[in-house]
């Protein structure tokens, strides 16, 4: 997903967080159009990561 569909779904204060603390890292993201389009997955981890939910190995 694009940021800007990110932050509709989840809030602009939530995207700024995961982005700005660094819970992407290591996550793929792939370069479509000239915009970064992240896997919704890696957000929903990152999200479960702030919260010290347990988040499965193959994740």
């Amino acid at each position: 997903m694009k940021r800007e569909e990110l932050e509709r779904k989840y809030g602009k204060k939530l995207i700024d967080k995961i982005f700005d603390k660094g819970y992407l890292r290591g996550c793929t993201i792939a370069i479509i159009d000239g915009a970064q389009d992240i896997p919704e997955e890696d957000i929903i981890n990152a999200i479960k990561e702030m919260k010290d939910e347990p988040i499965a190995d193959w994740d």
